[in-house]
């Protein structure tokens, strides 16, 4: 089984990601920290029993390339310059090499850490997004959730949808993965988009 496991919003700092997260939703992403060796680090908010939010940043104490999610990519960065966005969302499976052997999807697994947390993450070979984002990366938890101890937020993720020139390709992948916690419909310019819950209604991280 494969399931969403957290949305990922982009930011050129943590502080700019978290007040575009607070901004719109109304709840602050809090904690997180450094992830070593990836050039990256990170705030989070959990948005459901086993699903959280992931503010992700260029970690300005490391020159480490490639880094996660295009934040190592001058077009990426460039349209983060004019706002954090939700660039990228993960999704888990119980038995990651398995999963990438069978389907031959591009990523490569290896071991991660933070603090007690331990994962096995699907990396690209270049470290840039997947289908512009609108195709997971896959992992798998080695430790328990992170949303198991988090704070509650008040906000709960309702849907998340994708935009994309060629909807049926990103369909036909998600499909041979056996992911179906998104919706995928025809764009011009691929775009995600996590509809959200919070005690204020419905809004939106694009």
């Amino acid at each position: 089984m494969i399931k969403l496991d957290h949305i990922v919003v982009g930011a050129l700092t943590l502080g700019q990601g978290v007040n575009y997260v607070r901004n719109i939703l109304g709840s602050e992403p809090y904690g997180g920290g450094k992830h070593l060796g990836q050039g990256t680090h990170n705030k989070i908010m959990r948005l459901g029993d086993d699903l959280y939010l992931e503010v992700i940043a260029p970690d300005p104490d490391s020159n480490t390339k490639p880094k996660w999610f295009s934040l190592a990519d001058d077009a990426v960065l460039e349209s983060l310059e004019k706002s954090p966005r939700l660039i990228a969302y993960v999704a888990r499976t119980g038995d990651l090499e398995t999963l990438l052997k069978e389907t031959q999807y591009p990523l490569e697994a290896k071991p991660a850490q933070r603090d007690a947390l331990r994962w096995s993450f699907g990396f690209s070979k270049d470290g840039n997004l997947l289908a512009d984002g609108l195709l997971p990366y896959v992992m798998q938890w080695q430790s328990d959730h992170p949303a198991w101890t988090m704070k509650d937020s008040g906000c709960q993720l309702v849907r998340l949808q994708g935009f994309h020139p060629e909807p049926a390709h990103i369909q036909q992948t998600l499909q041979g993965l056996g992911f179906s916690d998104i919706t995928v419909q025809y764009a011009e310019v691929p775009q995600l988009k996590a509809v959200i819950k919070t005690l204020d209604g419905l809004r939106a991280l694009e």
